[in-house]
């Protein structure tokens, strides 16, 4: 009797445990559940997010392009340095005078293009004029052997990616007109 009623409590306990065990099995079953849930959630998002991204890339790079196009439509020479004189930003009008492609104009400086006596002054001059402000003047600039009068405007421009003052320049050729003027 003793052993029958000491088994029926150890049954008892048991049978207690098992259901908690259950209980506690069912409850991690959900937990399991959620988390796969959130999981895949966040997956989600994470393709949505990356999704964007890639839209907001294209988006910069066709503005990139238009602009881009848009600088080589203009008949004129129309580059930017940063404050050390490195080519930044050059339309085709300048790589076509370098007769390089814009890539590798891009990173160089007027002493990479030019004879360094003519280039010592117009450093000297574009130092000024990042500090001072605009100029508009007319000069004669020699590439591949052909002399040019150029028709010359350059501004200071604060380079946003850099947050330094840089130099934006435009020329057009009035080569023409300088003759018709003699």
């Amino acid at each position: 009797v003793r052993l029958h009623l000491q088994t029926t409590e150890y049954l008892g306990r048991f049978q207690q445990q098992a259901e908690e065990m259950k209980a506690q099995d069912e409850e991690l079953r959900q937990n399991i559940e959620e988390l796969q849930a959130t999981h895949e959630q966040m997956e989600k998002m994470k393709e949505q997010e990356n999704l964007r991204h890639q839209e907001m890339v294209r988006e910069t790079e066709n503005g990139r392009k238009l602009l881009i196009d848009i600088l080589d439509k203009i008949p004129a020479k129309i580059f930017l340095k940063d404050d050390k004189g490195v080519f930044v930003v050059v339309n085709s009008a300048v790589s076509r005078v370098y007769n390089k492609p814009v890539a590798d104009v891009i990173g160089t400086t007027d002493y990479d293009n030019h004879p360094d006596e003519d280039v010592d002054s117009w450093r000297k001059q574009e130092l000024d004029i990042m500090e001072k402000g605009e100029t508009t003047y007319i000069h004669a600039e020699t590439a591949q052997g052909i002399t040019r009068h150029l028709k010359t405007i350059k501004i200071p421009l604060r380079i946003s990616t850099t947050g330094r003052t840089g130099l934006l320049g435009i020329q057009f050729d009035v080569t023409e007109l300088k003759i018709l003027e003699k």
